[in-house]
Parts: structure tokens; C-alpha cells; sequence
């Protein structure tokens, strides 16, 4: 059995995957592709002025996708528990049958005419389960294909290549809603939209600098679920 970690600041899954896929075709006698590590393909281009403290907690996830600490959110809520040797985890598996997808898939894919993938009603099921009363989803777009310079690349571009899509979801939402929303979210996002948060990141690293992206959050901090392995990801 062979283990494999590697650290999220260096790559995405789609990176990951991909040098596993590589080093399997050069264990068989095969020419592997070679991974691009042009940075640069995905750097904006700093076009503003505006600093982090000017920026309202809406604005910046509109623009980004992500989240960050403004210094409001009760520091025990933004521990984190993998950090924490005393914290208890509760590890539960959850096994789906075929049938059930079925009966999922039917339930909460109405015939209103809205296109809903199977990824996008297991997120409903997911979140009506364990998910809060109001919460936030943030799903982890890959971009590889929406941005040219990343097209360019054929694939082989290795890093982070993912932009956040956010939604508010509450259980009071109708059945089939959740599920509508983060399809609609996902196919609304477009290369004109990853470069214009490119740019803006590239806008704040200018003008806050390098420490700035510390205050980052992958989701909202206080009420935010992250749901992977769902949108354009292999």
C-alpha cells in the first residue's frame, strides 16, 4: 500500500491526479507529460487601488470567492480542530445505493426544465442532512478549461487552478432548490470572471502585500461548508 500527501499550498487535486497519472505511465515504460509550472499563466494584473480594510466582506467574496477574517468572527470558531489534538472528531460513512440515487435524482429534479447533474442533487441531499439551518456552500471550481492562458497549457498546468463559487442555502428552501442553485452558480462562472479575480488579487497583493492573503478563508468561518469533488474537477 503506498500513502501519498501533498501539501494544497503547492497544488490542487486536478495537480495531484495528474502526477499520479504520470509517474504510472513512466512505471509502465511510457513517456510521461511534463507538469507546466508557469505561475505566471495564472497572475493578474494589478488594475486598482482599493486596499483589503476598504473592501466590505460581500464585496470581496463577490470578487473572489473566498472569504476573509475581519477580525468580527469569535477567534474560538476559527480554530481549527485538526490542529487541535483535544478535539473529537465524529467520523461517519455514508453509503448511497444505485436505487437511491434514483429515487434522489427523481425527488429533487422536478420537470420545471432546469438542468440538475447528479453532483449537484447529491450536494442538496448532503447539506438538507448535516448542513446548518442558513448556511454558506462554497464549491471549488476547476478553472483549466474557462481561462485561455490555462488552456493553453493542455491540461498540464500544475498548481492551484480553482476558483470558489459561493451560494446561501437555507432548509426552508423548496425541494430541488439547493440543487438548482449550485448548478446555476457553477455554469454562470466564465474566463471573463476568473481573470477579473485574478486581477483583483493581483490588485490587493499590490496595495496590502503578500500577508494580506493570511487572512484568507477557503469558506465562510462561521457558518460555511466546503463541498469538493463536484464542479469540473476529475
Amino acid at each position: 500500500v503506498l500513502g501519498i500527501s501533498m501539501s494544497h499550498a503547492l497544488a490542487d487535486g486536478y495537480s495531484f491526479f495528474f502526477f499520479l497519472d504520470q509517474w504510472c505511465k513512466q512505471s509502465r515504460g511510457i513517456a510521461p507529460a511534463l507538469p507546466n509550472h508557469e505561475r505566471e499563466r495564472h497572475t493578474g494584473t494589478s488594475e486598482n487601488t482599493r486596499r483589503l480594510d476598504e473592501l466590505s466582506l460581500e464585496e470581496f467574496t463577490e470578487a473572489t470567492g473566498f472569504f476573509f477574517d475581519s477580525g468580527a468572527t469569535p477567534p474560538t470558531t476559527l480554530k481549527n480542530p485538526f490542529l487541535d489534538p483535544t478535539y473529537q472528531f465524529d467520523w461517519e460513512t455514508l453509503e448511497i445505493s444505485e436505487h437511491q440515487l434514483q429515487e434522489l435524482n427523481r425527488t429533487l429534479s422536478p420537470e420545471d426544465g432546469i438542468r440538475r447533474s447528479l453532483n449537484d442533487v447529491l450536494c442538496e441531499f448532503l447539506y438538507r442532512k448535516y448542513g446548518p439551518k442558513e448556511g454558506t456552500l462554497t464549491i471549488p471550481v476547476d478553472v483549466r478549461r474557462l481561462s485561455p492562458r490555462l488552456k493553453e497549457t493542455a491540461g498540464t498546468y500544475f498548481g492551484n487552478g480553482i476558483r470558489p463559487v459561493t451560494l446561501k442555502v437555507s432548509h426552508q428552501d423548496p425541494e430541488g432548490a439547493i440543487a438548482h442553485k449550485t448548478g446555476s452558480e457553477v455554469r454562470k462562472l466564465r474566463s471573463e470572471k476568473v481573470e477579473a479575480t485574478l486581477n483583483f488579487l493581483a490588485s490587493l497583493g499590490t496595495n496590502d502585500g503578500t500577508p494580506a492573503f493570511q487572512k484568507f478563508k477557503v469558506m465562510d468561518p462561521e457558518k460555511g461548508l466546503l463541498v469538493t469533488n463536484l464542479s469540473r474537477l476529475p
